[in-house]
């Protein structure tokens, strides 16, 4: 777990994931993940999965997706 602080570059960015199709908590959930240093994105939402495809700074997966990842 990380403890990030908001900043411009976060809101910017989270700004850019939203273009992809998100809801603003989405994308700042996502931001803020990438500023953490997270090399993995978990999530049960088919579209957050979807949408995020190809984003280059973060992998991001189902967690049973991550499961078979990992081993």
């Amino acid at each position: 777990m990380a403890d990030v602080e908001e900043t411009d570059a976060i809101i910017l960015q989270a700004r850019e994931i939203a273009e992809r199709g998100m809801l603003a908590t989405n994308a700042l959930h996502a931001a803020c993940a990438v500023a953490a240093g997270c090399d993995f994105f978990l999530t049960t939402d088919y579209l957050i999965v979807k949408r995020m495809r190809g984003f280059a700074h973060i992998a991001v997966m189902n967690p049973a997706q991550f499961i078979v990842e990992v081993e």
